[in-house]
């Protein structure tokens, strides 16, 4: 069995969750590739790209994708505060011509826009198609978390997240391009890491008809696991005498992540407290002069993250939406508890009182609430027991043989849905 992945980056949460199946199917027996728009550089057995991150490539593509599509692209400005990612389904790429793609058994798709053009790319493609999705961007008229708006279901007209922009009216343009594109792929199978997100994904108008399942993502258990709390805090200078309370994420300026929540929180605590551990990129740090901190960027290596888990007495996600985040599935891997709110398949990673605490709502008061819970006894919970039921839930193997499961399914064209627990 032949399988090719694609994702516009190897980089990322969707692009390492691609990257980490396409390693575990080769270990199983399989055929399989990757196929990115994006290298950032990894050396990885099978992984064909187009160009590299940064490259001056890079560069002439994202002049030539916003000039030559510019009448088909999000306008750069106007948006809602509450946006995420407004992306288009257009593109300058034919992968459908790619040699990998006309020789594969099955086509595996992950994150993808501004990788294929949905028209061309399913007008092309007729082999069977699992899909993989990593935010609500494949069956929305262009955002990828739609908060409260349900107009998916229908047409996307008047867009809440662009309303104020020079194309309001792109939303909708944008699904009617991608349900013209779909309207005779039959073959697809949609998974999704999180129940939430599924139960999204089958009421949207362009997936409503396609059978659905639930896969969660899979890591290596032998990389995210319990390792000595002490030598890890020495290792990156962090007090023993302070609860270390870590935050992470992509950019710090993403708004649904909650960062500015978790700071607003922490004012109401002592100083000598806790201690912030911070990664991820565009950090201000004047708002965390006031805190005994540690402020590390983006980390990208694996075992550098478990370190900083294992360093953590608790990793707080404030996240206002999100799906199933490999930022807490990593952190309990480690025996790390965690602190979030009950939205988005979060709801389904955190169980109150045994691997972490909700808060009561999504504001400062009730997360300054749930943090000095934790803080009145912060060793209440067995780090042991936290990393064993998370391996049960998280590990790669699992994962790959359930998608195993799914291709075989599809070339057999059996009708029998399966159920994934």
């Amino acid at each position: 069995m032949k399988v090719v992945h694609l994702c516009t980056s190897d980089h990322g949460g969707a692009g390492q969750a691609a990257i980490r199946l396409h390693l575990q199917l080769k270990q199983a027996g399989l055929e399989s590739y990757c196929f990115t728009k994006f290298n950032s550089g990894t050396q990885i057995d099978d992984h064909i790209s187009l160009m590299r991150t940064k490259s001056f490539s890079h560069y002439v593509d994202y002049t030539l994708e916003h000039y030559i599509l510019k009448n088909k692209f999000p306008p750069n400005s106007g948006y809602s505060e509450d946006t995420v990612l407004f992306t288009s389904p257009h593109a300058l790429h034919h992968v459908e011509k790619n040699r990998l793609i006309n020789d594969a058994d099955i086509i595996h798709l992950h994150w993808t826009s501004h990788f294929i053009d949905y028209l061309h790319f399913f007008k092309a493609v007729k082999k069977p198609i699992v899909w993989t999705l990593h935010d609500m961007n494949p069956f929305t008229g262009g955002c990828h978390y739609s908060g409260d708006c349900i107009r998916f279901q229908s047409t996307c007209a008047e867009c809440p997240q662009i309303q104020n922009t020079t194309q309001p009216d792109l939303a909708s343009k944008y699904l009617e391009y991608k349900g013209k594109a779909l309207h005779e792929q039959t073959n697809i199978s949609i998974v999704t890491p999180s129940h939430w997100l599924n139960q999204l994904s089958s009421s949207s108008k362009l997936f409503h008809n396609y059978e659905h399942h639930h896969i969660r993502n899979g890591f290596n258990t032998s990389t995210f696991k319990v390792m000595d709390q002490s030598l890890n805090k020495v290792k990156f200078g962090i007090p023993q005498d302070k609860v270390n309370i870590l935050f992470a994420a992509h950019s710090l300026k993403l708004k649904m992540k909650g960062f500015d929540l978790l700071i607003q929180a922490l004012r109401s605590f002592p100083k000598e407290l806790f201690h912030l551990t911070i990664l991820g990129k565009n950090i201000e740090k004047e708002e965390l002069k006031e805190f005994h901190h540690l402020s590390l960027g983006h980390i990208t290596n694996e075992l550098t993250m478990a370190e900083l888990y294992n360093a953590a007495d608790v990793f707080v996600t404030p996240s206002l939406r999100d799906n199933l985040p490999n930022t807490i599935a990593e952190a309990l891997l480690c025996g790390t508890p965690v602190i979030g709110f009950k939205v988005g398949g979060i709801s389904e990673m955190i169980q109150n009182g045994v691997n972490g605490f909700f808060a009561e709502d999504t504001t400062v008061p009730a997360l300054a609430h749930t943090i000095r819970r934790f803080l009145s006894k912060p060793d209440q919970f067995d780090r042991r027991f936290i990393h064993d039921q998370a391996s049960e839930l998280y590990n790669i193997e699992r994962c790959a043989n359930d998608y195993i499961k799914l291709y075989d399914q599809m070339l057999s064209k059996n009708s029998i849905p399966i159920e994934f627990i």
